[in-house]
């Protein structure tokens, strides 16, 4: 049996990710230190899981004292298949399945890089 461990941020990544896929989170994210308080995490835990779904292309990149905007579905879509134009030039030939294991890569490989 192996232990899959991983840190709090990106499992507040994730966690996140998951709200916004399912529409539970659609325009704008609550100010940082409301979701630290609403997910019983650190606010850092939340300021790194917010730099994870940036690059993820999940979230446009906050400015300062702007709140956090969410992306579309189908604009998360278009950015993660253009992040992967750097790994598979002719990805407009790739299936959905590959596309999913491609975008997984690409998030494993951001973990360690």
């Amino acid at each position: 049996m192996s232990i899959n461990l991983q840190s709090t941020p990106r499992l507040v990544a994730d966690q996140l990710k998951s709200e916004i896929e399912h529409g539970s989170r659609t325009k704008f994210l609550p100010g940082q230190l409301k979701l630290a308080k609403e997910l019983g995490v650190s606010v850092p835990s939340v300021r790194a899981a917010i730099r994870y779904l940036v690059d993820e292309g999940y979230l446009e990149a906050p400015k300062n004292g702007q709140k956090i905007r969410i992306r579309s579905p189908q604009g998360i879509r278009k950015n993660q298949a253009s992040n992967l134009l750097i790994i598979s030039p002719k990805r407009d030939r790739l299936s959905e399945l590959s596309l999913e294991l491609l975008v997984g890569i690409e998030e494993r490989w951001r973990e360690h890089f």
